[in-house]
């Protein structure tokens, strides 16, 4: 009886804490560092692992926890002094600097900049999550089988 949730599950996940983080340290917030580790998934591969930064007060920081897989993947340039985001796509974000504890000030802060940061996060997570034989079976001309 306790084994069937993980047989029937599509995906399952396991969740470490991590490094503890200090208002006065790291990302300028009081929590720690999670290990996302997807232990079976049906629709992607298992083994895949993504650090989350998991704030006391707020919870998972989803913005805190991309600029961390965008760091992790060699996105940044400069130094903890002076973060830019390198980008081909956006040579402009190479002007806007930050650190990692003002990092999210910068963010909700600067509009055009926030959405810049969500597309190329958007795009990385897609590569990290894409399966093309899952959509093998999409039907590329829907027009094709409309009723006349």
């Amino acid at each position: 009886m306790g084994s069937k949730c993980i047989y029937l599950a599509d995906t399952f996940y396991k969740l470490t804490a991590g490094s503890k983080l200090e208002v006065d340290k790291d990302f300028g917030v009081k929590g720690f560092m999670v290990k996302v580790k997807t232990c079976k998934s049906r629709s992607n591969e298992a083994g895949q692992e993504v650090e989350l930064v998991y704030e006391q007060k707020r919870g998972f920081s989803n913005v805190l926890s991309n600029f961390n897989f965008i760091k992790k993947a060699g996105l940044l340039g400069g130094n903890g002094r002076a973060y830019y985001i390198k980008s081909d796509l956006y040579p402009e974000l190479a002007d806007v600097k930050f650190t990692q504890k003002t990092f999210i000030e910068k963010y909700e802060s600067n509009e055009e900049f926030a959405e810049k940061f969500d597309e190329i996060c958007h795009s990385m997570y897609m590569d990290f999550i894409y399966q093309p034989e899952a959509y093998d079976e999409v039907d590329e001309n829907p027009e094709e089988f409309e009723e006349e």
